[in-house]
């Protein structure tokens, strides 16, 4: 289904609606889905469909978001595209038996730190989007939580960036063949792509951890003890804040498991997560037991 189409990109944004089954009390409640990917790979319908299968079996709606990708977009842009979604689910809240006051993000990895951004900032404007943008809840698989941190970690200095891209034909011949890059489509080698996906933003801005007040939802966060991709010292770190900000907040890591640990779901991890999420969105559907 169409969200809306977007302007600035020529391209409809797009989304699966998931439905509670016949016989299955809606609980009121509304998801929105956000795929991990780096931000620029992944899309709807690909990854952790049980985990949505399971989700709309507990009465809950969830929609599967295909935000735009990186570089047909910037940060900005795909966090717009979340509180677009936000906005049509609240819009269309009565066709689907929602309370519009529960609709909660859960993300995966990049989709994580989308979802975090978006709940942690519910009335910056963006992308003619207006109305209320806030979140019941959020919940964030492995995000990436402190941009300057994660790019120190894997070796991106001020130093790097600064430096221009080589001419490269022959990487950028693989790099579209490895991730589907059309002809029509520019291709942005590293340091042209990470500084077109801040856009106007600054490391800091980009940020989730730089955005905590007593304003943020609700938050659980799922990290595995041995992520080398994006380490879980980010987690620990916005957990701390959230508390010191007062926002109910609680950190799950789940040990001997790395990034992407709820692949494949019925692993050891992926079936603890499952109870917590399923516990985590109960809750927020106003069911305590």
């Amino acid at each position: 289904m169409c969200i809306r189409d977007r302007p600035d990109t020529a391209e409809a944004l797009l989304a699966d609606l998931w439905l509670p089954p016949d016989g299955v009390p809606n609980s009121g409640l509304a998801i929105i889905w956000l795929h991990g990917g780096a931000w620029y790979s992944g899309n709807k319908g690909e990854i952790g469909l049980g985990m949505i299968r399971h989700l709309v079996r507990q009465g809950h709606v969830v929609l599967d978001l295909a935000y735009t990708l990186a570089p047909l977009t910037d940060l900005q842009g795909q966090i717009n595209d979340v509180k677009w979604a936000i906005t049509w689910m609240r819009q269309n809240a009565a066709s689907y038996n929602i309370d519009p006051a529960k609709i909660g993000l859960i993300g995966f990895s990049s989709g994580a730190h989308l979802a975090l951004m978006t709940a942690y900032q519910p009335t910056t404007p963006g992308n003619g989007r207006s109305g209320d943008t806030s979140v019941a809840g959020v919940a964030a698989f492995f995000p990436p939580v402190d941009l300057a941190d994660l790019l120190q970690y894997h070796g991106v200095t001020e130093e790097w960036r600064a430096q221009p891209d080589p001419d490269n034909p022959t990487l950028e011949r693989l790099v579209r063949r490895l991730q589907r890059i059309p002809a029509e489509q520019p291709y942005y080698p590293p340091r042209r792509f990470l500084k077109h996906w801040l856009g106007e933003l600054s490391d800091e801005e980009a940020s989730p951890i730089h955005h905590i007040g007593p304003h943020c939802p609700p938050t659980l966060l799922m990290h595995g003890e041995y992520d080398q991709v994006v380490p879980p010292t980010g987690s620990r770190r916005l957990q701390a804040a959230l508390n010191a900000a007062g926002v109910r907040s609680l950190l799950v890591e789940y040990p001997m498991v790395g990034h992407a640990f709820d692949v494949p779901a019925w692993s050891p991890a992926g079936q603890a997560a499952l109870h917590d999420v399923e516990r985590f969105f109960a809750i927020l559907a106003g069911d305590p037991s």
